[in-house]
């Protein structure tokens, strides 16, 4: 047996290895997904810290701002590391099952938005009520 048996003909390593148009769909869909998330992040965000808030003093013009809770700053980034990890786990089952875009896109968006509804729930055991000041 000669060392190219071995490592198989050329046509099995490249039905292996990912076309470049392979490779640009997984790229565009990684995008997507990223923005996607952010998206989630950004809606959940402004649900935990309104830009008006209706609390607070009547004569300020942005009604006070919300503190500690889902509005702390800590509840936020943990959301944004959810959402990351979410999104590496979702690129590393891409690049491993090749044909479930969609599937795995529907997968991350509703486990993303169940973690952040687990974690609007959670956040006031870990870093007080939400309140208004």
């Amino acid at each position: 047996m000669s060392l190219t048996e071995e490592a198989g003909s050329p046509d099995d390593q490249a039905a292996w290895t990912p076309s470049s148009a392979r490779k640009r769909l997984l790229v565009a869909w990684a995008i997507g997904m990223a923005i996607m998330g952010f998206v989630i992040w950004v809606v959940y965000a402004l649900i935990a810290s309104p830009l008006f808030p209706s609390c607070g003093n009547s004569n300020d013009f942005l009604g006070g701002v919300y503190h500690g809770g889902a509005a702390s700053s800590a509840s936020l980034l943990a959301a944004a590391v959810l959402g990351g990890s979410l999104w590496l786990f979702a690129c590393t089952a891409a690049c491993v099952l090749r044909r479930r875009l969609g599937e795995l896109s529907g997968a991350f968006a509703t486990l993303y938005v169940v973690a952040l509804v687990v974690l609007w729930y959670v956040s006031p055991l870990i870093w007080g009520r939400r309140y208004c000041a």
